[in-house]
Order: structure tokens, then sequence, then C-alpha cells
């Protein structure tokens, strides 16, 4: 019934009738040029439990077993192994992804997935006895909500979000030092689904709308 609800003839009419005629097919757009680029940032507001996703191996399983309990805890036989040797130096060389994803496996060893693990919202480590002196709101989903789109912890940025901040290093004009300036490296645009978000405001005020080219 749901499915039926948001149909357009359902909405138009309030009456959902087969008329047997098809409806005419898309044309494709064709091919993207060889030069364009998509960022896409999904953001799952709900959260996800990141560790039943990526968990260390080796000997940093043991203590993300003692962590994470008997019960919450994946067994290291149910882990499917990553190698974490490239790029950044890593305090575990093997990370597991969970065997119900084996797709996170397959795209991160064709190059095509990275996983920034080990993030948050906290200024600094603290405890449950001190975690007062961080800014950081921690038992407020909204909040963490939007913190989590702004990636600025220390609010140096303001109210940007971290797609908005990317846009401004890729599309704006740049000014070198003998003030001659230069054609943006990128023509940007932008598309989002949701009304609210913070994750794509940018420096300038006309960048929070819902679309904007420049």
């Amino acid at each position: 019934m749901q499915l039926v609800a948001i149909t357009p003839e359902f909405q138009t009419t309030s009456l959902a009738q087969n008329t047997a005629v098809p409806r005419p097919r898309k044309l494709s757009g064709g091919p993207a040029s060889p030069d364009y680029k998509a960022v896409i940032f999904f953001f799952f507001a709900g959260g996800i439990d990141s560790y039943s996703v990526l968990a260390p191996k080796g000997a940093g399983h043991a203590r993300y077993a003692e962590a994470r309990g008997p019960i919450l805890a994946i067994p290291p036989e149910d882990l499917l192994d990553i190698d974490a040797t490239k790029g950044t130096p890593q305090a575990c060389a093997t990370f597991g992804v969970n065997n119900k994803f084996p797709l996170a496996k397959e795209l991160y060893h064709a190059g095509e997935l990275s996983f920034s693990a080990n993030m948050g919202l906290l200024q600094f480590p603290v405890n449950k006895l001190n975690y007062l002196r961080t800014k950081s709101r921690l038992f407020s989903h909204n909040i963490s909500t939007i913190g989590h789109q702004k990636l600025d912890v220390k609010n140096i940025d303001g109210k940007t979000g971290v797609g908005g901040r990317l846009m401004d290093e890729l599309c704006e004009t740049r000014v070198s030092s003998n003030s001659v300036s230069t054609h943006a490296p990128y023509r940007c645009r932008r598309s989002r689904c949701a009304q609210s978000h913070s994750a794509d405001i940018g420096g300038e005020p006309q960048k929070v709308s819902v679309w904007t080219q420049r």
C-alpha cells in the first residue's frame, strides 16, 4: 500500500488504474566526459556499529574482544582479512571486515574503498571520570549528527561542513602572490536530497541552497 500511495497516479487522482499502456522509457544521457568526477556522501542518520563492520585482527583482536565483550565481539574466523600495511602506518597490520559484508573487502582490495578508522568527536582522549572536560556533546544524538557532518571538532571553520569546504578548495578562483587570478581548477555542481544537511555547507552563504552551480 505504501508503494501505491507514492505513485504519481495516486497523488493526482486518488485512483490507481491500469491503462495497459507502458510508460515511455527514459532516454539515457550517455556516458560522462572523461574528466568528470563525483563525490557521493552518504550519511546514515541512524548510526552504525562500526566495530561490527571493521575490527582489528592479530595481536589487536584480544583488546578488541575484551572491550566489546563476548556477545558483541566478532571472532577472528568471522572476519575477512584486509591488508592495512599500505599508506599510513597502522597500529594493526591486519584488519577484518564482517564476513556478511564481502563487498567491502572486494572494493577495498580493488582500490575503490577506504576506511577511516578511530574517528570521532572527542577533542582529546577522555574516560568516564573526566569526560566533562571536553566540549563535545557526547550524549546528544542530534549534536553528534551535525558534528560528524562538519568534522570540525575545534570549530576552526565555523559552521561549514566537510563537503562544503572540499568544494571551496576545488572550485574557488585562485589568486597568486603577484595578484594574478587564475581560473578555478574545477567547475562544481551540488545536489542533495535532504533539506537539512550540514556536510555541504560552504564558507559563503549562497552555497547553502539545495542546488547550487558555480
